[in-house]
């Protein structure tokens, strides 16, 4: 109120100077700047009728600029200005107000004659005025006779801060800078679209909070805007014209510490901008109600402090983007993207606390400022995104390559616990295996035909001490590494085979390649491969009758290890069979092998065991 006072009682001394302003409108005329006279009604009592009297001239003053800011004051406005139409016949032009940010404008017209028209209203209060869409202002059309007409105005804003600047324009330039004004917010509601879903990308891919500030950020941006640029858009009016500018405010704080991650660059003004979100947003829920209750001489205080805070608050997050700006990439980025925003909001906070004028820039300067900054942080995410990701790949691979080195010590290390035990085998219990075969023999020598009876029993020790030292052997075989593990086991197989048919006198064959490839097989694997194949041996060398037995082991496709075992033998009706522990024990190792089995049998034609094991798995 006391600067509403000063500065009506500074025009009034500079009034006789400044002098009143007349627009000519001439043939070829285009556009003007108004310059109104104002009068300020703190009580809110006139009328038109109040300015029609004798001593109208005197209660105006000279505003003395075109861009005329109010403040605060919730005071009704009056403006005055003429136009002269030097013409004899009536010239239509437009009058353009450049912002939305009042209540209400009412316009009347007084002729030579005396005669009032009145011209309508316009503003916050008057809603579904679809002409108004998609412009940053409002506009009245206005006859223009020939002579002089003085045109008056009421501008009243209840609740925070007004600034109005007036146009007088043809109706071909009105046309060019909407067609202007559209494009802009065009141009900025396709780059807050790119943000929001680069956010929602970003976020969706790095699950970092900062992206979700960043989109809340943008949003209450499309809704500053959105709310200048259309008098209809009134989802919810209160949040709009009051508090979109606090929770823009809140959002960008948390984008900014987070995004910067003040908390390690400077902790002390971290928590200052913690509080100074968390405070601006307790406002935000605090107005809303006193919106609602009209409390305009409380809402002239909070809008008055939060003014001079988000000021502070503005300069003090420019000054750390730029004292950072050598040893942060991050704040690098948000310096570029913030400096001409920021430098709007302060021309912005400037004009609503009255130190400066209503300048055009300011309004285009923070749309523009948008748009550089919402480019800006998108490309810098862009590049943030693709550093981070091939940071996270780096950081996959060195992890990847860390297990892969854990796993080979914990091989290793099993390996020389089943080396470890291989030999305490060999060493112990196959010598303990060798020296009961040789004792047996021993003992047999010396019997020399003598007590008959026990000869069996010595053969049967001595056939168990050799099992057991061929199935200790194939064990410590099975657990030794060996990256030619094929190729080992096809020359095992062959000795195997050797010793087990060739004293039944059973002729076989072996069709094996000497290239077959190298694979790291694990010992499971190993183990029951080969036990598959001594169990197929035994049983044919046991119970076929065979004379003939082939074995072939190859690639049936670069993946597929073939094993197969056929035999000429009896064979059996596998109806008629009751599958013993041989059978089964082939069918259980088949299983944990993952392979295929299958098996042929029939009375008189012998028997076919194949089995097809996946190998690429085993791969080197």
């Amino acid at each position: 109120m006391i600067r509403s006072t000063l500065l009506h009682s500074l025009l009034l001394l500079c009034s006789p100077l400044l002098g009143a302003q007349s627009i000519d409108v001439y043939p070829n005329f285009e556009n003007a700047s108004i310059v109104p006279e104002v009068f300020r009604d703190a009580e809110r009592r006139c009328t038109m009728d109040s300015f029609l009297g004798p001593d109208r001239k005197n209660r105006f003053i000279s505003a003395g600029t075109p861009y005329v800011t109010f403040g605060a004051d919730p005071s009704n406005w009056w403006l005055r200005f003429s136009v002269h139409n030097a013409d004899t016949a009536a010239r239509v032009v437009l009058l353009r107000l450049n912002r939305k940010n009042f209540d209400a404008f009412h316009l009347w017209a007084l002729d030579t004659n005396g005669v009032v028209t009145d011209m309508g209203g316009v503003g916050a209060d008057y809603h579904s005025q679809p002409q108004f869409f998609l412009l940053n202002g409002y506009y009245f059309t206005l006859r223009i006779p020939p002579g002089y007409t003085t045109f008056y105005g009421c501008a009243v804003n209840r609740i925070g801060s007004m600034h109005l600047s007036m146009n007088l324009e043809s109706a071909e330039h009105f046309t060019v800078n909407n067609r202007v004004s559209v494009m802009l917010f065009g141009l900025f509601l396709g780059v807050i679209l790119v943000a929001m879903v680069f956010s929602l990308l970003f976020y969706q891919q790095l699950r970092d909070p900062v992206y979700l500030f960043y989109l809340a950020y943008v949003i209450n941006i499309l809704c500053r805007e959105a709310y200048n640029y259309s008098a209809d858009f009134s989802l919810a009016p209160v949040v709009q014209r009051n508090v979109t500018s606090l929770l823009l405010a809140t959002t960008f704080g948390l984008f900014f510490r987070h995004f910067l991650r003040l908390w390690e660059l400077a902790p002390f003004t971290d928590r200052m901008v913690k509080i100074y979100a968390s405070a601006i947003a307790v406002l935000g829920l605090i107005i809303m109600p006193l919106v609602h209750a009209r409390q305009g001489d409380i809402l002239k205080v909070i809008f008055m402090v939060t003014d001079f805070t988000n000021l502070f608050f503005t300069l003090l997050a420019l000054m750390i983007t730029l004292y950072f700006w050598r040893t942060s990439e991050r704040a690098r980025i948000t310096a570029i993207a913030y400096l001409p925003l920021a430098l709007g909001f302060v021309a912005i906070l400037l004009r609503n606390m009255n130190v400066i004028p209503n300048f055009p820039f300011i309004n285009h300067a923070v749309m523009v400022g948008f748009i550089i900054e919402v480019l800006v942080l998108t490309i810098g995410f862009s590049i943030a995104f693709r550093v981070t990701a091939k940071e996270k790949e780096h950081l996959l691979l060195q992890l990847t390559l860390e297990q892969q080195e854990k796993q080979l010590a914990i091989q290793t290390a099993e390996q020389q616990v089943k080396d470890r035990i291989a030999r305490d085998l060999h060493d112990d219990v196959a010598a303990s295996m060798a020296s009961i075969r040789i004792l047996s023999q021993v003992v047999r020598k010396k019997l020399n035909g003598q007590l008959l009876e026990l000869m069996p029993l010595l053969e049967q020790i001595g056939q168990s001490a050799q099992s057991s030292l061929d199935g200790i052997s194939d064990i410590i075989w099975a657990v030794k590494t060996n990256p030619d593990f094929l190729n080992d086991l096809a020359d095992r197989m062959r000795d195997y085979a050797g010793k087990t048919l060739e004293v039944r006198g059973i002729d076989y064959h072996f069709d094996i390649p000497r290239q077959l490839p190298v694979l790291n097989l694990p010992v499971d694997v190993r183990r029951n491969l080969y036990f598959i194949f001594k169990e197929t041996i035994n049983n044919a060398a046991k119970y076929s009758r065979c004379k003939q037995l082939n074995v072939t082991m190859k690639l049936a496709e670069p993946t597929k290890l073939l094993l197969r075992m056929e035999d000429d033998g009896c064979g059996f009706n596998p109806a008629d069979i009751k599958f013993g522990n041989g059978l089964l024990n082939i069918q259980k190792r088949a299983k944990d092998l993952g392979a295929d089995l299958h098996l042929s049998a029939a009375p008189g034609k012998g028997v076919l065991v194949q089995l097809t094991l996946n190998i690429d798995v085993y791969a080197l």
